[in-house]
């Protein structure tokens, strides 16, 4: 998003790119929608909810290729949460195959929110639905819900009625996309737990995040074991930077563009017409000069940047060089006599330009932090769900 969450189908583990869907790209956002690194291109679903993720994603993610993290851990991270939560999944697989999809996304929901209430998160409220062409999961930061999807659980043409009839990999991945999307209000917590120990009034707040008012009361209300140490205000800092604070610009793009990515590699296919990804190529251009050209100046000329701010600026960088090459492909292919290989090279920009917009999307602190929590469920749960 998160769309917590790019939005990509994908693989057990491999998915989604991108959070925070809806948020105005300069003035204070009106809350940010969280959909995984499997929710922008889930909304193709051309290629497959499992398989286009692995494509925009790239190479298996889990415990064993997570970063380490040198902050105390907070919340989902906890091991007896994440524990409690795969045995429940894992025991919901093996012993209630008749379990509807939208059933078992209930009862995994209900797990990790009982989580979250023992972190001193605010209760969450979810919604799901059985039809649409919406990501499978997003978390809604203005609504504190997750929104869920059900029909995209699986990429078979008919919706599985049961879970007996998803894959392994499938109930892997609706797992770990429903922890992925609870992790972000986690995060938000501690946004918020920062921004108040800044002095900042809860209407301060609000304005800040665009977070449900009563979230960020309750949040103030609540006792919490210890204050936030230096390690998590500077990770809850980097956090609201990104995410709701100046240099939000390429989250917004995504957010309010969810089928960008999924158009781009669309676009990037063999054969693929071009006149298909003329809107993608406009949003693109016109983000180019009135957004990310600003941007890239003033993060260029600004002193004292921080480590994170300095990798997003080089990442931007790698996102408008291929964006520029796009525009040059498109711009050739359009030519009343275009050469031979002009729509070729159009496709190939496309998918490289895809490309760069997934990495910087994953580099994001809050998509980096989620991705890494979400890879533990997984691979835990893949490896349960393999033994007899």
């Amino acid at each position: 998003m998160r769309q917590h969450r790019i939005d990509t189908a994908r693989e057990p583990d491999d998915r989604r790119p991108v959070r925070g869907a809806g948020r105005p790209v300069v003035a204070a956002p009106s809350g940010v929608r969280h959909p995984r690194a499997g929710s922008i291109t889930e909304l193709q679903r051309t290629a497959g909810n499992h398989v286009v993720g692995r494509l925009l994603l790239g190479g298996a993610r889990g415990a064993a290729g997570a970063p380490t993290v040198q902050r105390a851990p907070y919340g989902l991270e906890s091991p007896k949460s994440q524990g409690a939560y795969v045995a429940e999944a894992a025991r919901l697989r093996k012993t209630k195959p008749a379990m509807s999809p939208r059933a078992f996304a209930d009862a995994l929901l209900r797990r990790v929110a009982k989580e979250l209430t023992a972190a001193g998160v605010p209760p969450i409220r979810w919604t799901i639905s059985e039809s649409g062409d919406g990501p499978d999961g997003v978390f809604s930061s203005k609504d504190w819900q997750v929104l869920v999807n059900t029909s995209a659980f699986s990429s078979q043409k008919s919706p599985p009625k049961k879970i007996q009839l998803l894959t392994d990999a499938e109930v892997t991945a609706v797992a770990g996309t429903l922890y992925h999307e609870a992790r972000h209000a986690d995060q938000d917590v501690v946004i918020i737990r920062n921004l108040l120990a800044q002095n900042q009034t809860v209407d301060q707040v609000v304005a800040a995040t665009g977070i449900l008012k009563k979230t960020v009361q309750a949040v103030r209300s609540t006792k919490y074991a210890a204050p936030l140490d230096a390690d998590q205000r500077a990770h809850a800092a980097r956090m609201h930077d990104v995410m709701y604070g100046p240099n939000n610009q390429l989250l917004t793009l995504l957010m309010a563009h969810r089928k960008l990515v999924a158009g781009l590699g669309t676009l990037a296919e063999p054969g693929s017409r071009l006149s298909d990804g003329k809107r993608h190529v406009t949003t693109l251009d016109t983000w180019q000069s009135t957004t990310l050209t600003p941007t890239l100046a003033r993060l260029a000329v600004a002193n004292n940047l921080t480590p994170a701010q300095k990798d997003l600026h080089t990442r931007l960088q790698a996102v408008d060089t291929e964006i520029t090459a796009l525009l040059r492909a498109w711009k050739a292919a359009q030519a009343k006599k275009p050469a031979p290989t002009a729509a070729d090279d159009v496709r190939v920009a496309a998918g490289d330009t895809r490309d760069v917009l997934n990495e910087a999307y994953r580099s994001l602190e809050s998509e980096a932090d989620a991705f890494r929590v979400e890879g533990l469920v997984s691979t835990a749960l893949e490896q349960k769900l393999a033994k007899p």
